[in-house]
């Protein structure tokens, strides 16, 4: 059986990871590659969710210092940089077959792996829901649910990774008070309406 080749991982000003680092994200390569055959095929693409995986740490580490469960911490961040990039590159490939249209009619057409009467039931509420929202906070929603992260989205807008995050937290406020169920009143309420009717 063919040993897979080194790799040689650099951050983004491209130079190499502290060594402890680069370890660990060499060691999960292997494991990578089983649980992400994509990217089994496909060196660059394995390298450059390593290496976002790797920046990943790197800020974790400047945030708040050494990393007890580094293996484990190392391990997460390279799932979710394998999953952010096959989505994306799912999401670009299904982009260029369709043309450009605003939010609620991408999500409408998103292709569903099981069509059943709740999932129907669920896109309309969606389109509901994202229809009340702002458009910014429309736009930040669809992108987040095709798996684009704070940072991306506020690269392609312009803004701050802060900034998205808030608008963000906002909508999802504005979506649980829509979801929430209307207050009914209580006995006592009925009773004092009908004193003064």
């Amino acid at each position: 059986m063919d040993r897979p080749r080194e790799l040689t991982l650099l951050d983004r000003s491209g130079q190499p990871f502290h060594v402890t680092v680069a370890t660990v994200l060499e060691e999960l390569a292997s494991r990578v590659r089983r649980r992400f055959p994509t990217l089994a095929a496909d060196d660059a693409l394995l390298i450059s969710v390593l290496e976002e995986a790797g920046e990943r740490i790197q800020r974790q580490q400047r945030a708040k210092g050494s990393i007890e469960q580094l293996h484990w911490y190392a391990w997460r961040a390279v799932q979710r940089a394998a999953v952010s990039h096959l989505r994306r590159k799912r999401v670009q490939m299904w982009q260029a077959t369709v043309q450009r249209r605003n939010g609620p009619e991408v999500l409408a057409d998103w292709p569903s792996v099981l069509v059943t009467p709740q999932r129907i039931e669920q896109q309309i509420l969606l389109r509901q829901v994202l229809a009340r929202l702002t458009p910014r906070e429309r736009a930040v929603c669809v992108r987040k649910f095709l798996g684009y992260t704070s940072e991306e989205i506020a690269q392609a807008a312009g803004s701050t990774p802060h900034a998205i995050d808030l608008v963000f937290a906002r909508a999802k406020r504005r979506i649980r008070a829509l979801m929430s169920p209307p207050a009914t009143p209580s006995a006592g309420d009925e009773s004092n309406r009908r004193k003064r009717g």
